[in-house]
C-alpha cells in the first residue's frame, strides 16, 4: 500500500512539473513569435545601411556616443596581479555607449523599480544586480528594437581610456575634476555628468558606481584572453566590475583598474541590498549596431525549439521511467 502511494505521488509530482515547464517554455516560446519592432521593416543591420552618427538619443532620453573600432594595450604592468600582463587587444566593430551611467529615471522608465540607496532622478542607479542590468537591457532593446547590453570588459577600458596610454584617462597624476572618490564624494553618489569626460565624450567612467561588464571575472584571464573582441572567461560565478565608485580610493580610478563582486547579493532576502552593494553598484549600456536584435530574437527562438524538443524527449523518458515503475509494482503486488 506504502509502495503505491509514493508511485502515485511520484506520478503527479513529474507531470506536474514537467507540463508547468513546457507551459513556460511555450510562453516564452509564443511571446518572442509576437514580438513587435519599431518600423515593422527588415533592416540590414542593427541600424540599417544608415550612416552611423557621432551620438544618439533613444526613446528614454538616454545619449549614446560612438566608439570607433580600434585597437589598445589593455591592463598594466603597474597594477595587480589581475592587471597583468599587459596584452594587445582588438576591438573589431563599432559600438555606441552610454553617455552616462543609467540614471534612477531612466531605470524607473524601464523596469518600474527604484533600488537605489540614494534618491535622485539625475543619480545613476545602484543597487542592482549583474541580473537586474542585464534585465534592464534584454527590455530596453525590446522597447527599442534594437540590441542594448552590457559592455565587455574589453570594450570598456577601451572606452575609458579613448585613445590615452596614460593611467587615468586625463594622465599619469590623478585630478578629482574628473572622479567623484572616497576624498570628494562626501560619501555619496552625484547627479551624472557633473565631471569632465573622457577624450570620446564619456562621463563618470572612472568614480560615482562602479559599474557592470558582462564578462566572468577570472584573475589569470589576461593570461590567455583572445585578442581580438574577448568575451571573458566561460567559466566562474563572480562578475566584473570597473571604474571604482564614490567610496573608492584614486587608484580604483586608473583606467585598468579591475573589480569583482557577486552577480547577486548574496543573501537576496535581507533588505536594503545595500548592505552587500553599499550602493556603489551601477551600470552603463552598449549598443551593439554590429547586430539586429531580431536577428537575436530568432537565435533565442531556435535555442527555444531545441529546448522544447529536448524536453519533450525528457518527459517522455520519465513516462517510460514511471511506466516501468508501474509495471514493477503490478508484479510485486
Amino acid at each position: 500500500m506504502l509502495f503505491r502511494q509514493m508511485v502515485s505521488h511520484s506520478v503527479i509530482v513529474f507531470l506536474s512539473i514537467f507540463s508547468s515547464g513546457l507551459m513556460v517554455i511555450n510562453t516564452r516560446f509564443v511571446a518572442m513569435s509576437h514580438a513587435k519592432f519599431p518600423g515593422g521593416t527588415e533592416p540590414a543591420g542593427a541600424l540599417g545601411q544608415q550612416e552611423l552618427a557621432e551620438e544618439i538619443e533613444n526613446s528614454i532620453g538616454m545619449k549614446l556616443r560612438l566608439i570607433p573600432a580600434g585597437s589598445f594595450n589593455m591592463g598594466s604592468e603597474e597594477g595587480y596581479i589581475d592587471e597583468k600582463p599587459v596584452h594587445c587587444v582588438t576591438i573589431s566593430k563599432p559600438f555606441y555607449m552610454g553617455v552616462y551611467e543609467v540614471t534612477q529615471e531612466q531605470y524607473k522608465q524601464i523596469m518600474d523599480a527604484k533600488p537605489s540607496k540614494f534618491d535622485g532622478k539625475n543619480l545613476p542607479v545602484e543597487n542592482v544586480s549583474w541580473f537586474d542590468a542585464v534585465e534592464f537591457c534584454r527590455r530596453l532593446s525590446e522597447t527599442e528594437g534594437l540590441y542594448y547590453r552590457l559592455p565587455t570588459e574589453a570594450e570598456w577600458e577601451y572606452a575609458c581610456r579613448a585613445g590615452t596610454t596614460s593611467k587615468y584617462y586625463w594622465g599619469d597624476k590623478f585630478d578629482g575634476a574628473y572622479s567623484w572618490y572616497e576624498k570628494n564624494s562626501n560619501g555619496q553618489t552625484h547627479p551624472v555628468g557633473q565631471k569632465l569626460p573622457n577624450n570620446w565624450g564619456l562621463y563618470d567612467m572612472v568614480g560615482n558606481v562602479s559599474e557592470w561588464c558582462s564578462d566572468r571575472y577570472n584573475r589569470d584571464y589576461y593570461q590567455w584572453s583572445p585578442t581580438i573582441d574577448p568575451q571573458g572567461p566561460s567559466l566562474g560565478q563572480v562578475r566584473v566590475l570597473r571604474g571604482g565608485s564614490f567610496k573608492r580610493w584614486d587608484g580604483a580610478s586608473a583606467s585598468w583598474f579591475r573589480d569583482r563582486h557577486w552577480p547577486q547579493p548574496i543573501n537576496p532576502n535581507i533588505e536594503p541590498r545595500d548592505m552587500d552593494y553599499d550602493g556603489t553598484i551601477g551600470f552603463r549600456v552598449v549598443l551593439d549596431v554590429s547586430r539586429d536584435y531580431r536577428e537575436i530574437l530568432l537565435e533565442e527562438k531556435k535555442k527555444l525549439e531545441k529546448e522544447i524538443v529536448k524536453y519533450l524527449d525528457e518527459k517522455k523518458m520519465i513516462r517510460s521511467i514511471l511506466g516501468s515503475l508501474f509495471s514493477t509494482r503490478i508484479r510485486i503486488l
